[in-house]
């Protein structure tokens, strides 16, 4: 599973830490205070992963101090350069992956933007092109993108 940036993802996470899901293996660039949320509920146990089994795989974490608490020292965890936890080829090599973004604005033909609304430059690119690409290579894959609403807390997009 790989979770972006923003508060969307966040928000999943914490609905995944309340379900029934089990299990759960981590590969992601960025990791963030849901994944916490969802190990310290016992849904991380790596134990189907291809590769790095047992191992929740990141390349950088960016949270609270809860978050550097979890990570400190914490053997479940493995800090991988981001070369490795984007490549598309670890990523594909993973079945079963789940990866979780947020967009800014979707328009009518589908096409989905992540780092602009309109000329207001958002965020960059990060990581979500290669996880989609390494996700869509993957068996059994699932790919998420969440888009906020004003009308709704949130909706989601399958692609």
């Amino acid at each position: 599973m790989q979770l972006g940036i923003g508060g969307m993802p966040n928000a999943v996470g914490s609905l995944i830490a309340q379900s029934d899901l089990k299990d759960l293996g981590v590969h992601t660039e960025m990791y963030v205070d849901a994944f916490v949320d969802i190990a310290k509920a016992g849904k991380i146990t790596g134990a189907c992963k291809n590769i790095d089994r047992y191992r929740q795989v990141y390349g950088f974490g960016a949270g609270t101090k809860k978050m550097y608490d979890y990570l400190d020292e914490n053997p479940e965890l493995m800090s991988a350069p981001v070369s490795y936890t984007n490549d598309i080829r670890s990523i594909a090599a993973l079945d079963n992956f789940i990866s979780i973004n947020n967009c800014v604005d979707i328009d009518l033909f589908g096409q989905i933007s992540a780092e602009s609304s309109g000329t207001k430059h958002i965020s960059g690119a990060g990581g979500q092109l290669d996880f989609v690409l390494g996700a869509s290579d993957c068996n059994l894959w699932r790919y998420y993108k969440f888009i906020g609403s004003e009308k709704q807390p949130f909706k989601m997009i399958k692609q």
